[in-house]
C-alpha cells in the first residue's frame, strides 16, 4: 500500500512554508504562470543597511531565484503564498481534475514554448503522478536537511520550474519524452552548500511535465 501524503489546506496548520523570491503567482482557478510576481512579506526580505545577516536556509536555482525554507510564517493574508496552493491540491487530490494546471513555465531549450504542470493522474503524469511515485523521495530529501514538516510539493514545484526554465543537460527517454536536469544548490543556516541534480521528465509533443524527482537519472 502506497503512502498517502496529505497536506493542510490552510496556512495556519503549516509548520514550514517554502517561500520564493520573485516566483510566480496567478489566479487559483486558472493555475499559475511564471509571468507574475509573487508577494513576499516585507519582514522576510533582508533590508539593506539593517546590519542583520540573513542565515535562513534556501535553495538557489540556476537563474538566481531563491527559495527560502521558513518556520512559523506570518498568518497575514496575502503575505506568504506557497507554490502549490490549496486550490491546486484540492483540484488534483480531491476533485481529480487531470487537466487543471498547477503551474507553467516558458522553456527555450530543445522544447520551445509553455510547459505545464497539470494535475494529471497517478498512472500518467503531472502532480498526481509525482505525488504517487515520488512524494516520499522529496520528503526524505527535505528531512535529510532537518526540514521535517516542510511542504514537499512546494519545493518540488520550485525545483521543477527551475530546471524547465534553465536546463543544463538533457537526454532522450523514448516515446517523445525528454529528461532535463540542472544543478540546484541548497544552503544551510551555516552557509554550507550541497548541490542536487533533480530530474524533470517532459513530453516533447504535449509540453507537459510527466514527473519530477530530486535525484538525476538523465
Amino acid at each position: 500500500m502506497r503512502r498517502t501524503v496529505v497536506r493542510a489546506l490552510t496556512a495556519a496548520t503549516v509548520t514550514f512554508a517554502l517561500v520564493a523570491v520573485g516566483g510566480p503567482v496567478a489566479s487559483a482557478a486558472q493555475g499559475r504562470s511564471n509571468s507574475a510576481a509573487r508577494p513576499v512579506a516585507e519582514a522576510l526580505v533582508p533590508q539593506s543597511g539593517s546590519g542583520k545577516t540573513d542565515t535562513r536556509p534556501y535553495a538557489l536555482a540556476p537563474n538566481g531565484d531563491r527559495f527560502y525554507f521558513e518556520e512559523a510564517p506570518s498568518q497575514e493574508p496575502g503575505t506568504i503564498t506557497p507554490y502549490v496552493e490549496a486550490i491546486d491540491r484540492f483540484m488534483c487530490s480531491l476533485v481529480g481534475n487531470e487537466n487543471h494546471m498547477v503551474n507553467s513555465w516558458d522553456m527555450n531549450y530543445v522544447i520551445h514554448g509553455q510547459v505545464r504542470l497539470n494535475c494529471g493522474t497517478a498512472a500518467t503524469s503531472g502532480y498526481n503522478h509525482i505525488q504517487d511515485r515520488h512524494a516520499d523521495d522529496w520528503i526524505w530529501f527535505l528531512e535529510g536537511f532537518g526540514l521535517y514538516g516542510a511542504n514537499w510539493d512546494d519545493f518540488m514545484e520550485f525545483v521543477t520550474g527551475s530546471v524547465v526554465q534553465a536546463p543544463g543537460y538533457y537526454s532522450l527517454q523514448g516515446n517523445g519524452k525528454l529528461c532535463f536536469t540542472a544543478p540546484v544548490i541548497i544552503y544551510d543556516s551555516d552557509g554550507l552548500d550541497w548541490t542536487m541534480n533533480p530530474s524533470v521528465i517532459v513530453s516533447q509533443n504535449n509540453k507537459i511535465v510527466i514527473t519530477s524527482y530530486p535525484d538525476s537519472s538523465c
